[in-house]
């Protein structure tokens, strides 16, 4: 396999290893030690904690290692802060550009994990699933607005936000109030209803950052 390859390998497998928390926020690792562990050699190694660093998901220390970047706070806050100033405001601009039949199929994906009998929820693949739901909305959201520099803005803190989101889970009920918050969105949007839709996201928005937070100090990070 071409260099370029072997350094999309382990950049993949690194940063899933991140995003779920397998490289705990805050935790020291080497190169050394992820070379043996994916069977590569320190190029691609290397290139691919360059390419990390670059996302902000480590910190290179020389001398002392690899630092997974921590969760604060700070980061949280800044992170909802910006969504919640941009996503309403895009979302005015463009909801008749979002594909109704998208829309019911999502609203038909949030609304399968709601059920009392659902158990989705059970399992660290279900909730996994349901970040990964919730990313896919709100980053179509942003996507609609075709503007390049509101997309490079999501996509660089959109992995950082899902091992927030993995790092400090959530409990089923508040998966369940979030997706639940995403129908009444879909539902406004499709009822035509800019205004509503805007609000409902804003507060969305404000809501996961609350519960967000409270769930970092819960978690003892």
């Amino acid at each position: 396999m071409k260099k370029e390859g072997l350094t999309r390998q382990a950049y993949k497998t690194i940063k899933k290893m991140i995003i779920t928390n397998q490289l705990a926020p805050g935790q020291f690792v080497n190169e050394a030690q992820m070379q043996e562990h994916l069977g590569l050699g320190r190029t691609p190694v290397r290139e691919a904690f360059l390419a990390l660093s670059r996302d902000q998901l480590v910190t290179i220390h020389p001398r002392r290692g690899i630092e997974i970047s921590p969760i604060s706070p700070k980061k949280i806050h800044d992170l909802f802060e910006i969504r919640a100033i941009i996503e309403p405001d895009i979302l005015y601009k463009t909801m008749e550009q979002l594909d109704p039949e998208w829309l019911i199929s999502m609203r038909s994906a949030f609304l399968a994990t709601t059920s009392d009998d659902s158990d989705i929820l059970s399992t660290q693949e279900g909730i996994m699933n349901c970040v990964q739901l919730d990313d896919e909305f709100h980053q179509k959201l942003v996507t609609s607005l075709g503007n390049k520099y509101a997309d490079s803005l999501m996509d660089s803190f959109f992995d950082y936000l899902m091992m927030i989101r993995i790092a400090v889970t959530s409990s089923a009920q508040r998966y369940k109030e979030s997706n639940l918050e995403h129908v009444g969105i879909i539902d406004a949007i499709l009822q035509g209803d800019r205004k509503g839709a805007c609000e409902k996201l804003k507060e969305h928005i404000e809501t996961s950052y609350t519960a967000t937070i409270q769930n970092y100090v819960n978690s003892n990070l």
